[in-house]
């Protein structure tokens, strides 16, 4: 089959035919095409605010005159473009994903029915999801064995956005393309030899929510997450070894497109990849299997404390309400957890907040109306409290009380409109030790041991016992870095690791990372910011991947 460049008209037509998930060679989208394709992105948006107040109202009417004591409404709207530029292979494919949602909640007789679907713009058609929440609502009575209960919340009006200079869906496609191209213009030139390689890829997700309830509340907010990445690699002089080095100068999380175009970076790449071009020459061998001390730098903690601890605290899985869709926790049951489990050293200090500036998880209120708070998750180690939501947060009332705590949800409720608000993670803090401790003076503090810049984490599904791969570790000898491994992966148990923490870097080593850990639902906010700093574990084990037998 022939495939031809597609032109400005065709592509506006193809957007605007009701597709809401499409990839494109960008090789076959014209130059005239690519400076028009923000401009299809926004005017083929079918809806505008004043008819989704409209449905929402509509919804709550409808399941109040079928007899809900209270009901609530959520229409989400997420939008996702994203694209990759090559050094070598120049810009790779575009994708672009709509989803519209809508999804009530309503309580009759003290149980709460679920209802959602695909939003259409129809009275009729809202309405009837309203029927069905308020249906189930009185079909699960039988089986229910205590009445429903919400943690209470004032009601709240308003509108929200996250404060952006430029809306990313608004610049047109050529000009954030050669922005990327131009990035690598100091490291062209070379022979067809060059061993580098650089890539980047802008990733733009914009959501749209409505919340309202026959409670009174009816708030808006549009939340933009800026999720760009980038990298140098070049290839180890001594074997096929590959050498990656993150690109960090840009500002990811709730920003809008100056998140890339406030970024220098020509400059970044060039001062990367001179990195990576003294680190080819460096020595590479393949680890030994034992147990060794670990500098952990901040990325790579932020990725453990967020899937070892971030998520086996939501509340719904330590209560068993998600073992299916999450998985359960160690943290089980909160009667045994709170106060008494002494998860890590007293070096570790974990906060939790929706309210951090340029934050992916920052909101005005949550997908239940919710305004979040900031709270303590770890304090000295021992595990303090939970992430918690309206439909959770009363199975905690007693633990409040007893610290003189009101009994309310921590505002941490969020999913598509099509699904029933879940708990989702909130921006993390590891806090910083008091101490002007760097990442060099953990080093410094090792005999024989490595340095971990980044990792993959995959727990078990209690979130207990961990493998996390790691494509390049460093060797440290006498508190020198010395070369590369290879091959190399750690295993841990949750708590044995975290009391294995000895050492932590100070205000001055701390970064923010941002991280997806949610479903591949554009309209659902799973992105979250987690700053940590660098930090020095004792004797984990160290396993080889590449040994076979």
């Amino acid at each position: 089959m022939i495939m031809r460049p597609i032109g400005r008209r065709g592509f506006l037509k193809t957007a605007s035919a009701g597709v809401i998930a499409w990839t494109v060679p960008l090789s076959l989208i014209s130059q005239a095409a690519k400076s028009q394709v923000s401009e299809a992105l926004t005017e083929t948006n079918p809806y505008d605010r004043k008819q989704l107040r409209e449905l929402a109202h509509q919804a709550l009417e409808s399941a109040r005159a079928a007899g809900a004591a209270f009901a609530d409404v959520r229409i989400v709207v997420g939008q996702q473009l994203m694209f990759g530029v090559s050094m070598k292979k120049g810009v790779e494919d575009l994708s672009f994903t709509r989803t519209s949602t809508i999804g009530v909640r309503a309580v009759v007789d003290s149980t709460m029915g679920f209802a959602g679907d695909v939003l259409r713009l129809n009275a009729d058609k809202v309405a009837s999801v309203a029927l069905s929440a308020v249906s189930r609502s009185r079909a699960g009575r039988a089986r229910t064995r205590r009445a429903f209960e919400f943690a209470p919340t004032p009601a709240v009006n308003g509108a929200w956005q996250t404060p952006i200079e430029l809306d990313p869906f608004t610049v047109p496609l050529g000009e954030q393309e050669e922005l990327a191209l131009s990035a690598f213009s100091e490291l062209r030139g070379g022979d067809a030899n060059d061993v580098l390689d650089c890539g980047c890829t802008f990733n733009w997700v914009r959501r749209d929510e409505i919340f309202a309830s026959t409670d009174g509340s009816f708030v808006e907010q549009r939340t933009y997450s800026a999720i760009p990445t980038a990298m140098v690699s070049a290839q180890s002089v001594h074997e096929r070894f590959w050498i990656h080095r993150q690109v960090n100068s840009f500002l990811a999380g709730g920003h809008g497109y100056e998140s890339v175009s406030k970024a220098n970076l020509s400059t970044e790449f060039a001062r990367v990849a001179a990195d990576v071009r003294r680190m080819r020459f460096r020595p590479v061998k393949t680890v030994d299997v034992g147990r060794y001390d670990l500098v952990i730098g901040a990325r790579a903690t932020a990725e453990i404390l967020g899937k070892t601890i971030g998520n086996p605290l939501e509340l719904d899985r330590a209560l068993l309400i998600a073992a299916n869709s999450k998985g359960p926790t160690y943290a089980s049951p909160p009667a045994d957890i709170l106060g008494k489990f002494h998860l890590a050293s007293e070096l570790v200090n974990i906060g939790a907040d929706r309210s951090r500036p340029g934050a992916n998880a920052t909101v005005s209120w949550d997908s239940e109306g919710v305004k979040p708070d900031d709270f303590e998750l770890v304090e000295k180690g021992v595990i303090m409290d939970y992430i918690t939501s309206r439909q959770t947060s009363p199975a905690l009332r007693s633990w409040y009380a007893a610290h003189g705590r009101d009994m309310h949800s921590h505002g941490c409720a969020s999913d598509s409109g099509s699904r029933q608000p879940a708990l989702h993670l909130p921006n993390l803090t590891l806090r910083s030790g008091s101490a002007q401790t760097s990442e060099e003076d953990l080093v410094q503090d090792v005999k024989h041991g490595f340095f971990i810049e980044s990792l993959n984490v995959i727990v078990d599904q209690a979130a207990l016992n961990s493998q996390a791969s790691i494509a390049m570790g460093e060797e440290i000898v006498n508190g020198k870095r010395t070369g590369f491994c290879k091959d190399m992966a750690v295993q841990f148990s949750t708590p044995q690791f975290w009391k294995s923490v000895d050492a932590i870097g100070g205000p001055r080593s701390s970064s923010v990372a941002q991280f997806f850990f949610g479903t591949p639902s554009v309209e659902q906010l799973g992105f979250v910011a987690i700053a940590a700093v660098p930090i020095l574990v004792r004797k984990i084990n160290v396993i080889n991947t590449g040994k076979i037998g």
